[in-house]
């Protein structure tokens, strides 16, 4: 949604809220508002705003800069998290977000079941410091954007939403980036990358497992411990986070569709869309094009 009547806060701004169910909470990281900001020299949020008390408010911060300067102020400590440099904040203490000159910024507020143990890492490995440089900006950035677009179009499931996250902090630290390198190359994300260059074809468990060099049982055990699902759901939420992407950005017919995500007929697709998501392809489409 667009920004109105925020001090600092360019109309070209957007942020966009998340509603994480129970299992997310209880399992998961998960991000309860987003924004891609553009700022003047005006911008100064405060710990006391109405705002700053919002239960959605009321987690993590974590903002990467992509042009100029964003200043977040803690309780004994003003950090300048600059272009390419990113900024963690715990926003249950007293804390303030401003900006010096124009700026431009992408952030997330999360939580978690482990993000208390997170950030208390992150924080402890650094000394206190609370602006970070990525060793590869390129990627945090491209994992920031990719977040920020999820929580717009709705693509992510909880759990794609989850790892993202979770490589995000990676990140941060020397200590911890030897971790998302194993997320990114390990059985989750080879899963993934297998399903989504096989999206049109029939996969197996047995497919993803051979990509991951595993046996079956061995694969859908770790899946299972990563993911917190089987295998064979998370191969239909990709096949239908990529139709949800064709369906309101494309007029393909319902058949193409289908086809491009891995269905026999638009009957059969209709079918699990709906079983899913509770409407069909076309009430889906035509609320998007509201």
């Amino acid at each position: 949604m667009k920004i109105e009547n925020e001090p600092g806060v360019l109309p070209s701004s957007e942020r966009f809220f998340g509603t994480p169910s129970e299992a997310a909470r209880r399992n998961f990281f998960y991000i309860t508002r987003a924004g891609h900001y553009y700022y003047d020299q005006r911008y100064d949020f405060s710990y006391t705003s109405e705002t700053a008390h919002q239960k959605s408010h009321r987690n993590y911060f974590l903002n990467y800069v992509r042009k100029g300067a964003v200043y977040l102020q803690t309780e004994n400590s003003v950090f300048r998290v600059r272009q390419g440099q990113m900024g963690l904040a715990n926003c249950r203490r007293p804390h303030r977000f401003y900006t010096k000159g124009s700026a431009e910024a992408m952030w997330i507020h999360f939580d978690g079941a482990d993000a208390d143990r997170m950030v208390k890492r992150i924080l402890e490995e650094c000394g206190g410091q609370q602006s970070f440089s990525p060793e590869n900006p390129q990627t945090a950035e491209k994992l920031m954007m990719g977040l920020i677009s999820g929580m717009q179009e709705e693509f992510y499931s909880e759990a794609e939403q989850s790892v993202s996250v979770y490589s995000l902090l990676c990140t941060l630290v020397p200590g911890t980036r030897r971790e998302a390198g194993y997320l990114r190359n390990g059985v989750f994300f080879q899963a993934r990358e297998y399903i989504l260059a096989h999206l049109s074809e029939p996969v197996s468990v047995k497919n993803m497992a051979d990509a991951a060099n595993l046996s079956e049982s061995q694969f859908s055990r770790l899946f299972r411990s990563r993911v917190g699902f089987a295998p064979h759901e998370y191969i239909m939420t990709l096949r239908l986070n990529k139709a949800k992407e064709l369906l309101t950005s494309t007029e393909l017919p319902l058949r193409d569709i289908a086809e491009q995500v891995g269905y026999s007929s638009d009957i059969t697709f209709i079918t699990a869309f709906r079983g899913k998501t509770g409407m069909s392809p076309t009430e889906f489409r035509n609320s998007r094009a509201v």
